[in-house]
C-alpha cells in the first residue's frame, strides 16, 4: 500500500506538489489535498485532472488538525505504514537551514521520514515547553487533555507547525472514539483554541507511553 501525505489548504499555493517526483528514491505515496477555501483553487486544478492528487473540499473549521484528524478516521481501517501530514505552506513552519525556508530542504525532511525508521517525528521551527505562548489557552489545554488521557500534564517538548510523520501503528493505538472526540471539539469554529492545544499534543497522542481514557 502506498505512503500517504497529507496536505491541509485553505488559499495557499501549492504547485510545489508537482516537484515531490522528482525527490529521489522516496517511497510510492498518495497525495491527499483537502482544501478548506470556497471552490477549487487554480493551481490544484491541472493535478486533479491529471490525477496527480486525490482531492475533497472540508467546511473550513478546526485548523489543519480538523483536516488530520478527519484523513485519520476516513482511512482508519486500511492506513499505509507510514503518513506525512502537513499545511500547504510549510517552509514558513519547518526548521531550517541558515535560517532559509526551502522547498529542497522541506524536500529532505520528507524523504528522510519516508525512508527512515522512527515512529514519529515532528518537523516545527524549533523545540518549545508548551506552556510558552499559550497564554489564556492553558485551561482548555489543561481540560482538553484530562478528558483524553490518564494522568496529569506536564511540561513537555513539542515541534510548532502541525507538521509531522507518524507510522500506521501509533495512530492505531488510539481508538476511532479517541478521533471521533477530537474531530467534534474542533467543528465549532474555523479557528478555535482547541487547534493550537492539539499542535502540543500531536507528540503525546502518538506516544504508547501516555494511556487515553477514550
Amino acid at each position: 500500500m502506498k505512503n500517504h501525505i497529507v496536505v491541509a489548504q485553505y488559499r495557499e499555493n501549492i504547485n510545489w506538489i508537482s516537484k515531490l517526483d522528482k525527490i529521489n528514491n522516496l517511497e510510492p505515496y498518495d497525495i491527499f489535498v483537502y482544501h478548506k477555501d470556497k471552490g477549487i483553487s487554480k493551481d490544484i486544478e491541472k493535478f486533479i485532472h491529471n490525477k496527480k492528487v486525490i482531492y475533497e473540499e472540508l467546511p473550513n473549521v478546526g485548523r489543519e488538525t480538523h483536516t488530520y484528524m478527519y484523513h485519520i478516521l476516513k482511512h482508519y481501517n486500511k492506513l499505509p505504514d507510514k503518513i506525512f501530514f502537513t499545511q500547504a505552506e510549510p517552509f514558513d513552519h519547518i526548521d531550517k537551514e541558515n535560517d532559509v525556508a526551502t522547498n529542497e530542504f522541506f524536500f529532505s525532511k520528507l524523504d528522510d521520514f519516508f525512508n527512515g525508521n522512527e515512529d514519529f517525528k515532528g518537523y516545527g521551527k524549533k523545540h518549545y515547553i508548551w506552556r510558552t505562548g499559550i497564554g489564556n489557552k492553558t485551561p482548555t489545554m489543561e481540560k482538553l487533555y484530562s478528558n483524553l488521557f490518564i494522568g496529569n500534564l506536564e511540561d513537555h517538548h513539542f515541534n510548532n507547525g502541525g507538521i509531522f510523520g507518524v507510522k500506521k501503528d501509533l495512530i492505531l493505538n488510539r481508538s476511532k472514539t479517541f478521533y471521533e472526540y477530537c474531530l467534534k471539539s474542533l467543528e465549532y469554529d474555523k479557528n478555535p483554541v482547541e487547534g493550537f492545544c492539539y499542535e502540543r499534543l500531536w507528540s503525546i497522542i502518538f506516544n504508547k507511553n501516555y494511556k487515553s481514557k477514550i
